[in-house]
């Protein structure tokens, strides 16, 4: 979660803003942004994703995974669950063969398809890592 915490301090640098403006803007409280600056909770999907399209860059980029950041047209996230569902039935793999190879809990996983929770980041980008696809891929904002 470093890597995310330096990359969103590099880029509030860049445009000139604070916690306060940024928060305005996304619409979130000042408390939340510090929060991520210090490292003390992580966003979730949603944020994530508006952190990034303010910033005009992938969340690859945003989370240190990617060294260039790329900005392009990105698409509506669908729900992370069934997004998840998809790609790991499109690798071939079965819910359970998946958890037990990625080292995802089941009882994590079978939520997440259900709609009961959403992974966190750093699940999040354990399955993009696991299934070979980057971050954005699995969120659905990238084709």
């Amino acid at each position: 979660m470093s890597n995310f915490v330096e990359m969103l301090n590099d880029l509030m640098q860049e445009e000139n803003i604070n916690a306060n403006n940024l928060a305005k803007k996304l619409g979130c409280t000042p408390s939340s942004i510090c929060s991520y600056l210090s490292g003390e909770y992580s966003p979730l999907i949603k944020s994530l994703v508006e952190i990034a399209d303010y910033f005009k860059c992938t969340t690859d980029y945003l989370l240190g995974l990617e060294s260039e950041n790329t900005s392009e047209n990105f698409l509506t996230c669908p729900p992370i669950g069934e997004r998840i569902k998809k790609l790991v039935t499109q690798k071939g793999y079965s819910g359970r063969r998946f958890c037990r190879e990625s080292g995802i809990p089941e009882g994590t996983y079978f939520a997440w398809i259900a709609g009961r929770a959403e992974p966190n980041i750093d699940s999040l980008i354990k399955v993009a890592k696991f299934l070979n696809y980057s971050v954005d891929y699995v969120l659905g904002r990238e084709n």
